[in-house]
């Protein structure tokens, strides 16, 4: 497959993905990265559905200058190790900046895709076709939840640069936050987030995040600790 991709320098999109993990290609013969990588010298867009570890192959062989849309969805695993999509990301120049993080969590019915799943995607106030989405399809809220701490902890370069973020549910989502999620998973979620001086909450949101960061007060600050202003929907 990389061989072949190599080969096409004039493509601009490229899309690649799978039914289902089992559709997936045996990584089981996974080979080390190579000294040099192939460049695809005008490609724009790169979507992605499949498990991690052959996205890791992909990536750690294809380099990407002028890469400014990246769209990921992983098949919903237990833990996500990718190291070699980090480092993709690093070295792609219209990648490696983004002020703003929208989290994204949908249950039930909608018009395209994964029914329930949730989403972060990172992009420029600047720029606003520059973006990194990367997508888990999930159906247990909690799940989703940690589905998403992982993600930003494991699966994306450090978020340094990053001066707001958006925590709200998708339009016409049937999500019902009484469901009962630990404070801490909330907090291990936005444990990334170092450099974050504003945070959007939709009002679903807030009855669930705002008793967490109560947890917080009166007590050495690691989440959030660039915090200046909250924002709720509505108001």
């Amino acid at each position: 497959m990389v061989t072949a991709i190599s080969m096409l320098t004039r493509l601009d999109c490229l899309v690649l993905g799978f039914e289902s993990p089992r559709s997936c290609p045996d990584w089981a013969s996974r080979c080390l990265p190579p000294p040099t990588r192939s460049v695809l010298p005008v490609l724009t867009y790169f979507g992605f559905k499949g498990v991690c570890k052959y996205l890791e192959d992909l990536v750690a062989h294809i380099d990407g200058p002028r890469l400014n849309k990246l769209e990921v969805t992983f098949f919903n695993q237990i833990v996500f190790d990718t190291p070699q999509f980090i480092q993709f990301i690093s070295r792609t120049p219209n990648l490696e900046t983004f002020e703003k993080a929208q989290v994204v969590f949908q249950y039930g019915a909608w018009y395209y895709g994964d029914a329930s799943a949730a989403s972060v995607n990172l992009s420029s106030r600047t720029s606003g076709y520059r973006n990194v989405s990367v997508r888990i399809p999930c159906i247990e809220l909690d799940w989703q939840v940690l589905s998403m701490e992982q993600i930003c902890t494991l699966c994306l370069p450090p978020l340094s640069t990053l001066e707001d973020i958006y925590i709200y549910k998708c339009p016409y989502s049937q999500l019902d936050w009484q469901d009962n999620i630990e404070n801490m998973l909330w907090l291990e979620l936005l444990h990334p987030f170092n450099s974050v001086k504003n945070l959007y909450l939709s009002k679903e949101f807030m009855l669930c995040i705002g008793p967490a960061l109560q947890e917080l007060v009166g007590v050495s600050v690691t989440v959030l600790p660039a915090l200046q202003n909250i924002f709720l929907e509505g108001l």
